[in-house]
């Protein structure tokens, strides 16, 4: 009766999670508040008017209808990834999947809000997109 209730309480925890920040290497991109930044996956953004880093960590699933597609999609899809966003001075980061199409668009720590504005290619056919080709489009804004 124990496993299920672990395997549940694993899952659950597994969706958001805090994690020590990974804070080693160099930042792709240095950004400011309210205005739109891009990241290619591994790479880290730092936000000095909020105190934050972000890293793009990987591309969770893309099911994004293709643009070309001969068929009828029956719905848009969504692209999901997952992000990680860490205090600049060290502490504990926070890792969340985001969705162009699904919700949370966006996360939250404290008042910083990070918002998933696109995820670049757009799929045109069914071919696989590489995974070193995705590039993902963030806003950074300090909510109340």
């Amino acid at each position: 009766m124990r496993t299920p209730w672990l395997l549940t309480l694993t899952l659950v925890l597994g969706c958001a999670s805090t994690v020590g920040p990974d804070l080693s290497g160099t930042f792709a991109v240095a950004a400011n508040l309210g205005e739109p930044f891009t990241l290619k996956v591994g790479q880290r953004a730092r936000i000095d008017d909020a105190d934050l880093a972000v890293r793009f960590v990987e591309v969770v699933g893309d099911s994004r209808c293709p643009s070309n597609a001969l068929i009828l999609c029956v719905w848009e899809g969504d692209g999901a990834i997952l992000v990680e966003i860490a205090p600049l001075g060290g502490g504990d980061a926070r890792a969340d999947t985001l969705h162009t199409t699904l919700d949370p668009k966006w996360v939250l720590m404290g008042t910083v809000l990070l918002e998933l504005l696109q995820v670049d290619p757009y799929p045109t056919d069914f071919t696989p997109i590489p995974l070193d080709a995705y590039e993902a489009t963030f806003t950074v804004r300090m909510v109340r």
